[in-house]
């Protein structure tokens, strides 16, 4: 089975490659045609996984930075914008905006494409297709030539963190996410051989695609690369660093003062050697694999706000359950999560609709958004003000098996024996009313009230383990 991302040397050279009429490849680019002395190269990059708001501007400099680290002008872009059923017009909006202001920044015209919705397509995509001419070429590699480094390794992984939760960052943090700026201004200094981006796969990749292309051994000095702070525990070798640079380059005096001049950051992490693939610290690497970061993109990209994502990634776990099912309500469930310093129900998030049964699977109806679940927000609002780390809640369906399951796990289940409610719900007017806090409240029903517990934890990754394991034990 393939692997998520772009496929691998192994495979492309097995069944890619005998089955098209390719020209040479480059790194980056390639080129399209020719103008009396000049070349004109292309470049053909898809964006997906991303929220929307940032999905136009990485559409973008995705596809037009390779054509800048080719030594290129880039010029012109031809868009297709494949959107999924129930798209907005302000979904295609906010992507054609902001692609636009981009094009609009670096003088890129669009001069084609598509625009469609289709069955099928379950998330947006956007390929562009990127054409500049050429000023100079990129040169090989020769022995001795120096590795340098251009910002720093890591940035791309902490933004990913940050749509989690993990990390916090500014607001704009993912617009530094290029390395066009950069590529535009050091691609004109002729010590410069070389450039290309550091994409799928990170640094080592990166450097691997060199060395496989111009058949060199690249000797990295492990403890010269910059990484950012926040991603030490990763393997920053391979951890997403989009924006970052490799340059090759047979004098680095101009180099040094083009990056100090322009604020980048930067570091001589080695040299080209004689031989094949990466050597680090004295160990040669010939192959690379991706990371579980890699992951993070269409998992939890689906906005900048990291309570949504953690809230509809486990939703959607939930659909994939074949358990949780035993667990869901006649009247449905719901599943709601708090910002930190929770100040009312427009602070929770939650389903609009319900988690129901069909066809004997869970199915989420309705779209996560702010005060999406009134009387579940109200109750957790109240234990969140008694408690601060309680910032997640789930009801489920209540008999004698599923609190003996629950019990058997530790949790402590308190009973609540009020049979008409102020608040509309029996366990608000209990919370309420005792101010006693527990880790799930049981209701056994009333008139026109199906019996029912509450479960409450830290966060919706804890309370999908908890209905894992109570499902499997009822």
């Amino acid at each position: 089975m393939l692997k998520i991302g772009k496929i691998d040397r192994i495979i492309f050279k097995k069944y890619v490659k005998p089955y098209l009429p390719l020209s040479e490849l480059y790194l980056d680019s390639n080129v399209l045609d020719r103008i009396e002395d000049r070349e004109i190269v292309v470049s053909s990059n898809p964006a997906l996984g991303l929220p929307i708001e940032t999905l136009g501007f990485f559409a973008f400099h995705y596809s037009v930075s390779n054509i800048a680290v080719a030594f290129a002008k880039p010029r012109k872009i031809v868009v297709t914008i494949l959107l999924p059923p129930k798209s907005s017009e302000d979904d295609l909006k906010i992507i054609c905006s902001e692609l636009g202001d981009q094009a609009k920044k670096y003088g890129v015209k669009v001069i084609g494409g598509h625009t469609g919705v289709y069955k099928g397509i379950i998330q947006p995509i956007i390929n562009v297709t990127s054409i500049g001419y050429r000023f100079r070429e990129p040169l090989p590699p020769s022995l001795g030539d120096k590795i340098i480094l251009i910002d720093k390794i890591g940035r791309e992984t902490v933004w990913l963190k940050s749509l989690t939760g993990e990390i916090s960052v500014e607001k704009d943090f993912w617009r530094g996410l290029t390395p066009l700026p950069k590529a535009l201004i050091l691609s004109s200094e002729k010590e410069i051989k070389l450039l290309h981006d550091i994409s799928e796969g990170g640094l080592l990749e990166a450097l691997l695609e060199i060395s496989h292309k111009y058949n060199v051994l690249m000797k990295i000095d492990s403890k010269k690369i910059l990484v950012d702070h926040r991603v030490l525990d990763e393997d920053f070798l391979r951890t997403p660093s989009y924006g970052a640079l490799i340059a090759v380059a047979s004098n680095v005096k101009n180099i040094i003062k083009i990056c100090l001049n322009n604020g980048f950051e930067y570091s001589i992490i080695g040299e080209v050697s004689e031989g094949y693939g990466v050597k680090i610290d004295g160990k040669i690497v010939r192959e690379s694999f991706r990371t579980s970061i890699d992951e993070i993109y269409g998992e939890y990209t689906y906005t900048l706000d990291p309570i949504i994502n953690k809230l509809l990634n486990i939703l959607k776990r939930i659909e994939e359950s074949k358990v949780i099912v035993k667990l869901i309500p006649e009247v449905g469930m719901n599943m709601v999560y708090a910002r930190e310093k929770c100040r009312g129900v427009d602070d929770i998030a939650g389903l609009s609709g319900r988690i129901v049964k069909s066809m004997s699977k869970p199915l989420v109806c309705g779209k996560v958004v702010y005060g999406g679940s009134k009387h579940l927000g109200l109750l957790l609002f109240h234990l969140n003000t008694l408690n601060r780390n309680i910032r997640a809640c789930v009801n489920i369906r209540a008999n004698s098996n599923i609190i003996k399951a629950l019990k058997n796990m530790g949790i402590n289940v308190v009973e609540v024996g009020i049979s008409e409610s102020k608040m509309g719900c029996p366990i608000i007017d209990f919370i309420v009313e005792k101010k006693i806090i527990a880790k799930a409240y049981y209701h056994p029903g009333a008139r026109g009230i199906e019996p029912s517990i509450v479960i409450l934890g830290k966060d919706p990754l804890e309370l999908f383990n908890i209905l894992v394991r109570v499902a499997e034990n009822v």
